[in-house]
């Protein structure tokens, strides 16, 4: 039995995704194929447009067998961090034969041709980097000077694309952590990444929020998105969360003056601007006022995720340095994969989460796992889906369930 894997925000779960899963599976001939899918924070700072139990329910009604969660601290690090834990659990589930992801261009020898420097960081590439670095741009466009000074230009123009860029993450992940999946690559298909026009079947993520915030007619999304996602979006009780809403979150954070030095992405120039900020400021304001050449908006939005929940550099050292991966928490999965659920079971290093309250007494019976950091990794993942609840309780009057009290979604 072979399986396949997809590593994903489903913000939403559209059209784009199910041509993933199709071709994955095509491609692959597996037997199953798992989603490995951000909880209710994303990699970019921002907040799911829906919670992390309902998106998976989207990706196992339009295919995938199982949804697992991407820790807290992963889905919202850098592209690093959120490649190196999500291999790291795919790997230690000792079940992975595959993964596949999106990218513009399928030129496996050139993405194959960057990963290796990215991952070995030979001497040349040090010194390209520092230099460019030294003039002060920022450290992703400083990465890409170095890569064209090696590979030259057209390998380097792999990363201006933000799925190229996950791409390249990935494969640096499965070499540097000797995984032994094989990497499948999908060319995407239709619009861009960041374009906000909707297209006749395949729009991207980007353009599908776009249309929603601007209260599009939900008909003219039909096309768009699988069935599931369409009849969340027509529901009487349609409602979706975004960044704008962290506002008062982050206002009475920083009203306590917390330490900022160990916060994960806060680096003492940026503790400096936010520490002189005013405090009655629109979150979105906040941002753009923080954000410099070198320091990214993505990066301010995470600090900040990170700030609120007290996320640290100490931890996310801690995290790194005992191999990324402590448990693998499921979201939604099939009736029918019992047999997958059974064979994660079997072969896991690392505890398979189905039953949220078990988690002490599952953890227990895989002492090579840290059992303190263990815990600390599952509670940044309960924290932040509290803020979540939070955040929407506050805009819609409507108490969500937390991870203890939501029933799993079993379809």
């Amino acid at each position: 039995m072979s399986n396949v894997a997809v590593i994903a925000e489903f913000h939403p779960y559209h059209n784009g995704h199910h041509y993933l899963f199709e071709e994955a599976m095509s491609l692959s001939h597996a037997d199953h194929a798992i989603a490995l899918m951000s909880g209710n924070f994303l990699q970019r700072g921002s907040i799911a447009l829906w919670d992390k139990y309902t998106r998976a329910e989207m990706a196992v009604a339009d295919g995938f067998d199982l949804c697992l969660e991407l820790p807290f601290v992963y889905a919202t690090g850098s592209a690093g961090d959120f490649a190196d834990g999500a291999v790291a659990i795919l790997k230690n589930l000792h079940a992975i034969d595959y993964l596949a992801f999106g990218v513009e261009e399928a030129e496996p020898d050139v993405f194959e041709q960057v990963a290796e420097v990215l991952t070995e960081e030979p001497e040349n590439y040090q010194l390209a980097l520092k230099q460019a670095l030294k003039v002060g741009v920022s450290y992703p466009r400083a990465r890409q000077t170095a890569i064209a000074a090696i590979c030259g230009d057209s390998a380097a123009a792999l990363l201006k694309a933000p799925n190229n860029t996950l791409a390249l993450s990935y494969l640096c992940a499965i070499k540097k952590l000797h995984a032994n999946i094989r990497p499948i690559f999908i060319k995407r298909i239709s619009n861009d990444y960041h374009d906000t026009d909707l297209q006749a079947q395949i729009s991207s993520a980007t353009a599908i929020r776009t249309a929603l915030a601007k209260g599009t007619d939900f008909s003219a999304l039909a096309a768009q998105v699988p069935p599931a996602t369409y009849l969340r979006m027509e529901t009487p009780d349609h409602t979706y969360l975004s960044d704008a809403m962290l506002t008062p979150f982050v206002q009475a954070c920083r009203l306590r003056e917390p330490e900022l030095s160990d916060i994960c992405d806060i680096s003492p120039a940026l503790a400096d601007k936010l520490q002189h900020a005013p405090y009655p400021i629109d979150y979105e304001v906040l941002v753009e006022q923080l954000k410099t050449k070198d320091i990214t908006r993505s990066r301010i939005a995470r600090a900040l995720l990170h700030l609120l929940l007290g996320y640290t550099e100490s931890d996310r050292q801690k995290f790194i340095g005992s191999g990324y991966a402590c448990y693998a928490n499921i979201l939604a999965l099939k009736k029918e994969s019992s047999s997958l659920i059974r064979q994660l079971h079997e072969s896991s290093m690392i505890p398979v989460i189905t039953k949220k309250a078990d988690f002490d007494t599952i953890l227990s019976a895989y002492p090579a796992i840290d059992t303190e950091l263990a815990r600390t990794m599952w509670q940044y993942d309960l924290r932040a889906t509290e803020l979540y609840n939070c955040i929407y309780y506050n805009h819609y009057g409507i108490t969500l369930p937390n991870d203890y009290t939501r029933k799993l979604p079993v379809l």
